[in-house]
């Protein structure tokens, strides 16, 4: 009876094998880091890194977008105001100067036309002062005030964390004559005086002092507005310079992070390329040792 024979798969074989197994992974790791520029593609290849970067990215995304909004909407919004405001303020000046100017014996019928046009540029210096539907100096954004968010972040666990900044509305001409300009009064004045629309009583030798005083108390008030909307421009481009600063810094970061060496990820390709070319090799010269070997017990037995 002729003995049992048995050619196990040679050991070297097996190591050729997963030799070349590692080499292709290797490769293809490579090739997709080449491809999309990035260490790391996805949380299979390394989840810590993966969520950090992940994490970095939405965060960057978000100061983005505060950033791009404050300088689209929020900065020209406090530009556009502030222009109003000093429109509004050299208006109020040269209504002064002409009310000063009939006290001293100047053409009443003259200077009323002269005021009243001066209060319709009151009028429309507030009405121009809106940037896409937001008006801080119409009343529109009631008692409550406007508020304009500064800063974002986000803590360890991913929360958000915000700072805001509210405006104190400001009413100077509404649709309902309340306005500050509207319903102009000085302390201890027994009447208002609407300074968009002046009549030929409050310029009147009876009135116009006291025309003069709301006048005077209305520019006082418009100083506060005035505060308020330069507070506001202050704060929002010192927070947009410090948003752009954290964008590039979470950018470096995450580029830190994520991004491939590229010069590199092109060695580490050539290098395992080879590595894959000699595995294949090693690989093959082990199967023809184990066929030489299987060859030879099959030529004993016959």
């Amino acid at each position: 009876m002729e003995p049992d024979m048995y050619v196990s798969w040679s050991s070297a074989s097996a190591q050729a094998t997963s030799n070349t197994s590692a080499a292709q992974s290797s490769s293809q790791i490579t090739q997709k880091q080449l491809s999309t520029g990035k260490s790391v593609s996805d949380s299979s290849e390394n989840m810590a890194l993966w969520a950090m970067a992940t994490a970095s990215y939405s965060q960057a995304g978000a100061v983005s977008t505060l950033s791009s909004s404050q300088q689209a909407l929020t900065m020209p919004l406090a530009a556009n105001t502030q222009s109003a405001i000093g429109a509004v303020s050299d208006t109020l000046n040269a209504m002064r100067d002409n009310l000063v100017a009939l006290q001293g014996g100047g053409d009443q019928n003259a200077i009323l036309q002269s005021l009243q046009a001066q209060g319709q540029a009151l009028t429309s210096a507030v009405s121009g002062a809106g940037l896409n539907g937001v008006n801080l100096l119409d009343g529109s954004s009631g008692s409550q005030g406007s508020t304009f968010l500064l800063s974002y972040a986000e803590n360890s666990d991913g929360g958000p964390q915000t700072d805001s900044v509210n405006v104190a509305a400001a009413n100077l001409v509404n649709s309902g004559g309340s306005g500050t300009l509207q319903a102009a009064q000085a302390a201890g004045s027994s009447s208002t005086t609407n300074l968009t629309s002046l009549t030929a009583s409050d310029v009147s030798t009876a009135k116009i002092a006291q025309t003069l005083s709301n006048l005077n108390a209305a520019q006082a008030q418009l100083q506060d507005v005035a505060a308020s909307i330069g507070a506001l421009s202050n704060m929002v481009d010192t927070a947009n310079t410090s948003a752009t600063t954290s964008q590039d810094n979470l950018a470096n970061a995450t580029a830190g992070m994520d991004n491939a060496d590229m010069g590199a990820v092109a060695a580490q390709l050539s290098a395992s390329q080879v590595q894959q070319q000699l595995s294949i090799l090693a690989q093959g010269v082990a199967n023809r040792s184990s066929a030489n070997v299987l060859k030879l017990f099959q030529q004993s037995a016959g």
